[in-house]
């Protein structure tokens, strides 16, 4: 699945919207996630830290403010999204 990657996933949710006739500048996003979960990778290897690394980029590049941000935690997290209010809550998730 293509847009299983953020970078794509963002590129395509951008053009989607352009190509319907929303006007992109009033786009804001939240971010989330971007947490060490894994641990025994060492400093070398924290794919959380550069996704999120990465969604910034990407959202700058395209003129998109994050308006609310909750990365980096050394847990699992389980992200809600209400779409018709905009409104997000993340619940921490227990060790296994």
């Amino acid at each position: 699945n293509p847009l299983y990657c953020g970078s794509e996933s963002i590129e395509t949710l951008v053009s989607g919207f352009a190509k319907t006739g929303i006007d992109t500048g009033r786009l804001r996003a939240k971010i989330f996630g971007g947490g060490k979960v894994i641990k025994g990778f060492g400093e070398h290897l924290d794919i959380g830290r550069e996704n999120v690394r990465i969604a910034k980029e990407i959202l700058n590049g395209y003129g998109i403010p994050i308006v609310r941000e909750f990365t980096h935690p050394d847990y699992g997290i389980k992200v809600v999204f209400y779409s018709a209010t905009g409104k997000a809550f993340v619940k921490q998730l227990q060790d296994e």
